[in-house]
């Protein structure tokens, strides 16, 4: 039994070969060439297998028309990546930052969007589809009554009462 340890070269590349060459001989010297040995040589082709790069999360979370956002993507094995939209569009108002990974900005447009966004380092690459829903901010029409509210102004310490209607969902006021 011979056990042989190597180095894959940095810059191998994922589904890479590389050769590797023995020559057994009948000489004992222990210098790499010897004149008069007979032997063999060997060659051997060694297939690079790198971990698989995973691409997160899966789904981005959802985003709000004229509503700041920012999400920023992940990536293993750790390392350094590279970011880049290969297919589809991000919405508009949104981008991403090729070094960080980061998607930022103010979506304009609501709707549903699929990305593959590819995730580059030293060793390969990974595409992973991703979706993001951009929804719209909600309209809220309501009335007050009274209409009229012109008897109303200029009476610090005044309590009034309003009634409104229309607004659903728990109406804030502040």
């Amino acid at each position: 039994t011979i056990n042989v340890t190597f180095t894959v070269p940095s810059t191998a590349r994922l589904g890479a070969q590389r050769g590797v060459r023995f020559r057994f001989t009948n000489n004992s010297s222990t210098t790499p060439v010897s004149s008069g040995a007979s032997g063999e040589t060997e060659d051997y082709t060694v297939a690079v297998n790198c971990p698989a790069i995973s691409i997160s999360p899966a789904s981005l979370p959802a985003a709000v028309t004229g509503t700041s956002y920012s999400s920023t993507l992940s990536a293993t094995p750790s390392a350094t990546y590279s970011w880049q939209v290969v297919q589809g569009t991000l919405p508009a108002g949104l981008s991403l930052n090729a070094g960080s990974g980061l998607i930022s900005g103010t979506p304009t447009a609501g709707g549903t969007f699929q990305i593959n966004i590819t995730a580059t380092n030293a060793l390969g690459s990974n595409t992973g589809r991703l979706t993001l829903t951009v929804g719209t901010a909600p309209v809220v029409n309501f009335a007050v009554a009274p209409a009229n509210l012109v008897g109303y102004r200029n009476k610090a310490g005044q309590t009034y009462q309003f009634t409104v209607t229309g607004a659903t969902g728990g109406a804030v006021w502040g």
